[in-house]
């Protein structure tokens, strides 16, 4: 992933920021180039649990960079599904298909 992909985003959340700030090539080379500093990173359990900042406009991109097994995607991709259907957000004809498919064309959108 490009540095100026990395650079256009409010924050990045990833399993482990020791883990991915190591090994994630993207998160790597943004960190050297200078569009990324370490203090916008964030855990996902710090996320989930409040104790790191979600969004804080409609605008904000939060990209979520892995470097875990594909089950760990499929896993918060279920939950973020789940919890579209508890905002009600179903009704407009998103089914998990649907859901996988408006990320990976997002993911292109931000990544071109």
């Amino acid at each position: 992933m490009a540095a100026a992909t990395v650079a256009r985003c409010a924050r990045v959340v990833v399993e482990s920021k020791a883990q991915s700030l190591h090994e994630a090539g993207g998160l790597v080379q943004a960190v050297s180039a200078g569009a990324l500093s370490r203090y916008r990173v964030a855990e996902l359990g710090a996320l989930v649990t409040g104790a790191a900042t979600g969004r804080q406009a409609e605008g904000e991109i939060t990209l979520f960079d892995t470097v875990g097994f594909a089950l760990d995607d499929v896993a918060i991709a279920s939950l973020a599904y789940a919890r579209l259907v508890e905002l009600g957000k179903t009704s407009q004809g998103l089914t998990f298909d649907k859901c996988r498919l408006i990320a990976i064309l997002q993911y292109r959108t931000i990544a071109s």
